[in-house]
């Protein structure tokens, strides 16, 4: 066959192309995937009692709202139940764990002390809080994304607490719905943190224990993906269908140039769900991957043109046929295994 060496370097080239964008897509996704799972892990076994502190104060949480909720401005809101049960030291009259705590990363709206109960030394406060959480949101597989609500309080006026989690009675609504997420799972417990400061205090100490809330949240199923994508779907989906058209046909090219601008015009659109952020997201490769396999396509047609230049008809039949039947196998494979690898199960 003439050009035989061309057309199987050809096949080759696509061949390695295709296996290096399967392995430069695929990897950063499992691995951020293992590493979430790690990470998830070890939330999970958080100690439920400070081991700092001499004053031991119970504290529960109920989540009641969760309202806001938005990857690119990189917080959520919470309204939430939270109470204190402790006994009064006969050294500290005044201690009230309720009166000075803090939201870790977050700003508290608004606290209400609802209920108020004192029976000789024993204690018990509850507060109905709204308050808005900032949350470093996890975006390199959106949007097959995962995330860890996490919320801490801290007081930093009495440093003697002791929490303990009280696990039994502490929850999330039932009815509290997140947008294209399902709730999986709540972890909660204590921590220490280190400080870098005394804040100027004498004897200050340098660490602090904190109370924390966590909700785990996990993409429903693969309908947000299809959405967010369709348009660039079909923009592939056009350019491919130029194969079947003549090398030396004006429609060929037209079809991988309408396709190219509408692959642009989805990259731009989906931007605007994610903060600027260096990160290259799940999204940005399955976009970029599109763009490359129009821009492919658009090579091999140049090529093929040459080819039907020189009446070579023939070999333009078997070369168009080969090329796009692997550029759509290819495209079409990691497009369906990526949000699969990327999905935390």
């Amino acid at each position: 066959m003439k050009h035989r060496t061309f057309f199987i370097a050809w096949v080759i080239g696509l061949v390695a192309l295709g296996a290096a964008s399967a392995w430069a897509t695929l990897r950063p996704a499992l691995l951020d995937r293992s590493q979430a799972s790690l990470g998830y892990e070890q939330v999970r076994s958080i100690s439920g009692q400070s081991k700092l502190g001499t004053i031991p104060v119970q504290v529960g949480i109920s989540i009641e709202k969760i309202s806001d909720f938005s990857v690119k401005n990189v917080a959520w809101n919470a309204d939430f139940l939270v109470w204190f049960k402790w006994r009064q030291p006969p050294a500290s009259p005044s201690f009230d764990p309720g009166q000075a705590f803090e939201i870790v990363t977050g700003t508290i709206v608004s606290k209400q002390k609802i209920i108020d109960q004192v029976q000789g030394p024993d204690h018990y406060s509850l507060y109905r809080v709204s308050a808005t959480i900032n949350y470093p949101f996890n975006v390199a597989r959106y949007p097959m994304d995962d995330h860890l609500l996490s919320m801490f309080l801290q007081d930093p006026i009495h440093p003697q607490i002791q929490y303990i989690a009280d696990r039994v009675n502490s929850r999330v609504d039932p009815a509290i719905r997140i947008p294209g997420y399902q709730i999986a799972q709540t972890v909660i417990g204590v921590q220490t943190v280190p400080e870098d400061t005394t804040f100027g205090i004498p004897s200050g100490q340098k660490e602090f224990e904190q109370f924390g809330f966590g909700i785990f949240i996990l993409r429903q199923g693969f309908g947000f993906f299809l959405k967010l994508f369709q348009a660039l779907f079909v923009a592939v989906g056009v350019a491919l269908l130029a194969g079947f058209f003549k090398a030396h046909e004006e429609i060929r090219v037209e079809l991988l140039v309408g396709g190219l601008f509408a692959a642009v015009a989805n990259t731009y659109i989906t931007s605007s769900y994610l903060p600027d952020t260096g990160t290259m997201t799940l999204m940005d490769q399955v976009n970029l991957l599109g763009l490359g396999v129009i821009f492919i396509c658009l090579i091999q047609t140049v090529i093929s043109s040459r080819f039907a230049a020189r009446d070579e008809l023939d070999f333009c039949q078997l070369f168009d046929r080969t090329s796009f039947a692997l550029i759509a196998f290819f495209y079409i494979s990691l497009n369906v295994i990526l949000p699969l690898a990327a999905r935390m199960h």
